[in-house]
């Protein structure tokens, strides 16, 4: 397990053992782009040739506003004070000196985009490991909310893609009828299988709230039952054409709040994976880009068209963790090539033409109303568009002026202005190499982070998540012209006209990868109640009931194999290795375990081999339906000590740590029955159980994702720039980028018993506490 720290890129050169071609100049005064032991690294001092002494003198620098963009012109005057000596030829001294100008000095290169790139962290090891130097974060959960057994198995059929599944946020934006506009009919034939369901039921959704009730008339019933429909051949439905359109899946910048907003539904499906991403906060770019409404129109290019292809040298920092959950620091630098585009190239070719711009409704969905946005890319707005592209063409001139590097700042190594401008997010099947839906997120400086509920998806199926930043770097190419040259027997003299244009590039960089699959946890342990019969001494009867709530321990096996079903490593938190495991009431029991001796234990694996019974909750094979509860009676002895231990198991087969030991005994005392039962400690689990229950187990409130994440604008603000400036500087409260913080507000919970009715209230206040002794 690895997460990333710090991306480098720059163009192919002679870097240490990696081969390139080396700008040559760079070569002369030792300065530019270099490796070391932590990447690659730049030298920002000149230094002098140790093969000749050599100076350099800047003559005169000029800034043209004549061209397309502007360049920048700057004459240097080189001199060699001791050339005779320094050169193996004396007798040419004069040819020598112009071909080591032309070899060395000359410096025509077709572009330079020497960068940097914070590269992301996985927000949860940051947390973990108390990383504070980066605000470039991200992660994916995937999250097995609840079970609607008759949807998870229709959906498990390879015959359906993951595209044609529900998508929240296509349920949603179809509930805002008159707003969404064009994009309605697009979202009602996704939602209702072309019209298959009855386009009135299509929005009672279940909660995440645990139930075993028959989920009959909800949504994801009803659209599980279609697609059992379409596979028996009962009604036809063009699955094909609803699968493409789910391809690319396009959020315009103006609906990222939205998205925000429409995570808190996430609870009312069954499981999904939540993508978390912090923005890049430098968005000149990204501003002016959404300013003129092209930032769409961006996006839409890079679907419709291949980009251009640019090698690379690429440098990632990474921190690694052992089995022992030490962490190393590691630098890999390598050839790559990344995919390109000229910025101007796009802009030249679709300010007047459309074909190259447009949505393409067969392979994309815009999640959005139709705003400015939406609008500039389509035909029939060609003069607003036209207006966009004048509009977008002289504010990114502006930023040129700003931004672009000098001659002597190129070869000095100063990386060159770089900012993200959207996010891709790839998703693939595991050990798939083609995506299987595409996410595009625009990066904006009004949003802190972003989090993405991804529906579609299926139990127990690897997903990996490939995020790419696709980055604007206003590089540079550099031209030379031989201005005069002058040689003398003990020196040389030479001026050289360095003319640099920028050189505009949309780079697409991966900056994060996870991989993992969607899996339930296992159950907590059943509740147990022991009845007596009545004047029966050799029987005893077991009740079983489903535990609700959620815990974190270490798993206990009482069988050689039952490791096979469980989560060790909890994929919500962290991952960091860890050895506990968490139980969860999530789905049903589809079954209990009863495990029975003679002989007083001192461990749970004396259980071994000795399953008594499996009592099953489907009483009626013929529906879906399983019950909450069962029962077991079972024949014993008279006045014989017998141990018992039960476990439950879930819908998909994970099993339960076991319950406390029972020791169970059915006294007959000359016709005076009655039954004695005690716990019996055991050492490898101290799970005793008591007379009430813990309320935590119950009820649980935690703060969503986008109220824990550290704040950068807050830090910024306050000028915080290491832990103790918290309380330095009056304990501001650094966490929450969400757009209504819950801190330091006050709720009122009400608590109604379904059966009595009665019911009390809970007033709670959500406050951040400073551990200032740890900081």
């Amino acid at each position: 397990m690895s997460i990333s720290r710090k991306i480098i890129i720059t163009e192919r050169e002679n870097l240490g053992s990696v081969v390139g071609t080396r700008l040559p100049i760079r070569n002369v005064f030792q300065v530019g782009p270099t490796t070391s032991s932590v990447g690659i690294t730049t030298v920002s001092s000149l230094q002098q040739s140790q093969a000749r002494s050599l100076t350099k003198k800047l003559v005169v620098s000029t800034t043209s506003n004549a061209t397309a963009l502007p360049t920048i012109s700057e004459t240097y005057e080189f001199t060699n004070t001791d050339y005779r000596t320094a050169t193996d030829t004396t007798n040419a001294p004069q040819q020598s000196w112009s071909a080591y100008v032309s070899a060395s000095l000359s410096t025509n290169i077709d572009s330079d985009h020497f960068t940097t790139i914070d590269a992301f962290y996985d927000v949860n090891d940051a947390l973990s490991l108390g990383i504070t130097d980066s605000t470039h974060t991200a992660n994916v959960n995937y999250e097995y909310n609840f079970l609607i057994e008759n949807f998870e198995n229709a959906i498990s059929s390879p015959a359906y893609s993951e595209r044609i599944l529900p998508n929240m946020y296509v349920i949603m934006y179809a509930k805002m009828a008159k707003d969404v506009g064009s994009q309605k009919a697009v979202f009602d034939d996704l939602i209702t299988l072309s019209g298959t369901i009855n386009a009135t039921q299509i929005y009672p959704l279940q909660n995440k709230v645990f139930t075993n009730l028959n989920p009959s008339g909800e949504y994801h019933d009803l659209f599980a039952q279609k697609l059992i429909d379409i596979q028996n051949g009962i009604v036809s439905v063009d699955t094909t054409a609803l699968q493409a359109v789910m391809a690319n899946i396009v959020i315009p910048p103006e609906q990222l709040s939205m998205i925000n907003d429409l995570s808190a539904m996430k609870e009312m499906y069954p499981m999904y994976n939540e993508i978390n991403l912090t923005m890049d906060k430098f968005s000149s770019f990204s501003t002016i880009l959404r300013d003129s409404n092209l930032t769409l129109s961006l996006i839409n290019y890079v679907i419709n068209n291949l980009m251009n292809t640019k090698n690379l040298l690429y440098s990632e920092q990474t921190l690694s963790y052992a089995s022992d959950n030490t962490i190393s620091t590691n630098t890999s630098i390598e050839n790559r090539t990344l995919p390109v585009i000229d910025i101007l190239d796009w802009w030249n070719k679709t300010k007047t033409d459309f074909t190259p711009n447009e949505t393409n409704n067969t392979n994309t969905l815009v999640l959005g109303i139709d705003d400015e946005t939406i609008k500039i890319a389509q035909k029939e707005y060609a003069f607003a568009r036209t207006l966009s592209y004048i509009i977008f063409y002289g504010k990114l001139r502006k930023i040129v002026q700003q931004t672009q590097r000098n001659f002597q700042q190129i070869i000095d190594g100063e990386p060159a202005y770089s900012e993200t401008v959207f996010y891709r997010i790839d998703k693939f099947k595991t050990g798939s190499t083609i995506p299987l839906q595409t996410f595009w997120v625009p990066n904006s400086a009004k949003m802190d982070a972003i989090q993405l509920i991804d529906t579609q998806v299926k139990y127990n199926v690897g997903y990996d998540y490939q995020i790419s930043s696709y980055n604007i770097v206003i590089g540079s190419s550099i031209a030379t012209a031989n201005e005069a040259m002058n040689t003398t027997d003990l020196s040389s003299t030479t001026t050289l006209k360095y003319t640099t244009t920028p050189k505009i590039s949309l780079i697409q960089i991966p900056v994060y990868s996870i991989s993992n699959k969607i899996i339930d946890d296992p159950p907590l342990s059943p509740e147990i109640l022991t009845i007596p019969m009545k004047n029966v001494n050799n029987k005893i009867k077991f009740y079983f009931n489903n535990s609700t709530g959620e815990e974190q321990t270490t798993f206990i096996s009482i069988d050689p194999n039952d490791n096979r079903n469980i989560k060790i490593t909890n994929t919500m938190f962290t991952t960091l290795i860890t050895d506990k495991t968490t139980f969860k009431s999530d789905d049903i029991a589809s079954a209990f375990e009863i495990y029975r001796i003679a002989t007083k234990p001192t461990s749970y694996s004396q259980f071994s081999n000795n399953l008594l019974a499996t009592v099953t909750t489907d009483y009626d094979k013929a529906t879906l339906t399983k019950a909450s509860s069962a029962s077991y009676e079972d024949t014993i002895r008279p006045n014989t000590k017998y141990y018992y231990v039960f476990r439950s198991i879930d819908f998909h087969g994970h099993i339960s740590n076991p319950t406390d030991v029972y020791e169970i005994e059915m006294v007959d005392d000359d016709g005076s029955i009655y039954l004695r039962k005690n716990i019996v400690n055991i050492k490898d689990l101290k799970l005793n159980k008591k007379d009430t229950k813990i309320f935590k187990k119950l009820f649980y409130i935690k703060p969503q994702i986008l109220q824990s994440i550290i704040n950068a604008t807050t830090l910024q603000k306050n000028n915080i720039t290491n832990s103790h400036d918290i309380f330095t500087l009056g304990s501001p409260n650094i966490l929450g980028v969400a757009a209504s913080p819950v801190w330091n507000k006050k709720f009122k919970l009400r608590f109604v018993s379904k059966k009595t009715g009665k019911m009390f209230d809970l007033n709670i206040q959500l406050e951040v506490e400073n551990d200032k002794e740890n900081l």
